[in-house]
């Protein structure tokens, strides 16, 4: 169990296929993509303090807000007042910001987490994660983290068995990708589908596709770029986590992850280059 003064990894996401539908009245996109909780984590030290109502937030990186634009801020204060304790929590932040990782979304399913037990709710997993889902779609995914398909606009989430062992090598070009404008170019494209599969076995079809690439893309053309460049040169599958601007390519084993992060750091000295695995 989460210690009530505790450091925990806040692991990163991958989308291992992303199909995306038109939007819905409400403007939300419905969605069929397979989650893989990955190795790359930042560290959350989460802390009670003597003094209730107290709220402080701290991050290693000066470019994330710790004011009450950050998911965690937005999270605690409808329960702050009525709590008999405060709290402290820093960000060891390591996943890329704005990368399609779903950094922040991580650390807001880590904290709520801690919270429930800190604060001795003992709400069940699924009542969690429906108290998550209008702070961010992808939280309620953090609240189990692992391996799961999940549907809707993140209301939906099945488990899936674990990869074996999955390993592959993350990219990004130090860009960072604005989710709202890639959407808004998707929308603008009309690319949305109608349908998605019926089944879970489906899924290996699917493998790798991201129905977000055409849009991210042209937000940001020097992905196109080093997607050519991997396909030709390397001669190996490309891919887009979520809505970028990270992108990841499948290894076979730790050996073929670290050899492929060593050759492309060569290539791009400049980029943000890490070997990763499944957790």
């Amino acid at each position: 169990m989460t210690q009530l003064g505790a450091r925990t990894p806040s692991y990163a996401k991958l989308n291992k296929c992303l199909l995306v539908g038109k939007p819905r009245p409400d403007g939300m996109h419905p969605i069929w993509s397979v989650f893989q909780t990955i190795s790359l984590a930042d560290t959350l030290t989460m802390e009670k303090t003597t003094t209730p109502g107290e709220w402080a937030l701290t991050c290693s990186n000066p470019d994330v807000p710790c004011d009450e634009r950050n998911l965690l801020s937005q999270i605690i204060a409808p329960y702050l007042s009525s709590l008999s304790f405060g709290i402290r929590v820093h960000i060891d932040k390591q996943i890329p910001i704005g990368g399609g990782l779903g950094g922040g979304s991580s650390n807001a399913g880590v904290f709520l987490n801690w919270l429930n037990e800190a604060a001795g709710w003992n709400k069940s997993p699924e009542k969690l994660k429906e108290e998550a889902l209008p702070y961010g779609s992808d939280i309620p995914f953090f609240i189990q983290g692992g391996t799961a398909l999940v549907e809707e606009v993140g209301n939906q989430i099945t488990k899936l068995d674990e990869p074996d062992d999955w390993w592959g090598v993350l990219i990004n070009p130090n860009l960072h990708s604005d989710t709202a404008k890639v959407y808004h170019k998707f929308d603008s494209m009309d690319l949305g589908r109608d349908t998605f599969p019926e089944s879970i076995d489906e899924r290996a079809l699917y493998q790798g596709t991201n129905d977000l690439t055409p849009a991210i893309t042209a937000c940001l053309p020097d992905l196109e770029k080093l997607s050519d460049w991997v396909q030709f040169e390397l001669d190996r599958e490309f891919n887009i986590s979520g809505s970028g601007a990270t992108c990841f390519i499948d290894c076979d084993n730790e050996k073929d992850a670290t050899r492929l992060a060593t050759l492309l750091k060569s290539q791009w000295p400049d980029y943000w280059i890490k070997s990763v695995h499944s957790v």
